[in-house]
């Protein structure tokens, strides 16, 4: 499978069930390639989760530096902090290609999160391979030491 059609929530016990859920509890966004559609001071609307496409979400140092913190394709979802922390967003949020994402809103969020344990499932799952990917990267750390502490690579599909 090619990375940018690779994804990480839909490893869930019922895909199509979870599609199905999004679909009628979120409003359908169609994103142009190379648009940013979060800024930071920005409070999203909800959650979103990537039905196709890729996203790029960043942050800009005061040199004018880019820092990606990570790339997402179809599966994944995002905002799940600010949704959670009731506050803006920090980062910039760009559509890398044309992506078709679904707006959960707030209120729904917590609904499917207290309802649905296959929601919840995907939610725990996205959120927590982001953080893997950002605690490797504070770390440092590379696919040699990886692969000794796990016995494979992880990819960003994976």
């Amino acid at each position: 499978m090619k990375w940018e059609d690779s994804n990480v929530t839909l490893s869930v016990s019922n895909p199509n069930e979870l599609q199905s859920l999004i679909a009628k509890n979120a409003v359908m966004l169609k994103i142009p390639a190379k648009t940013v559609f979060l800024e930071p001071g920005s409070k999203p609307e909800g959650v979103y989760y990537i039905a196709s496409g890729r996203t790029r979400h960043y942050m800009i140092a005061q040199d004018g530096s880019e820092k990606i913190l990570y790339t997402l394709s179809a599966g994944w979802f995002y905002g799940e902090t600010p949704c959670a922390l009731h506050d803006a967003t920090r980062l910039f949020s760009k559509a890398e290609v044309p992506s078709i994402l679904y707006c959960i809103p707030n209120s729904k969020y917590e609904m499917l999160l207290d309802e649905s344990p296959l929601f919840r499932e995907a939610i725990l799952l996205s959120y927590s391979k982001k953080m893997r990917i950002l605690r490797q990267e504070i770390a440092g750390y590379d696919q040699k030491t990886q692969v000794a502490e796990t016995g494979s690579v992880l990819e960003i599909g994976d």
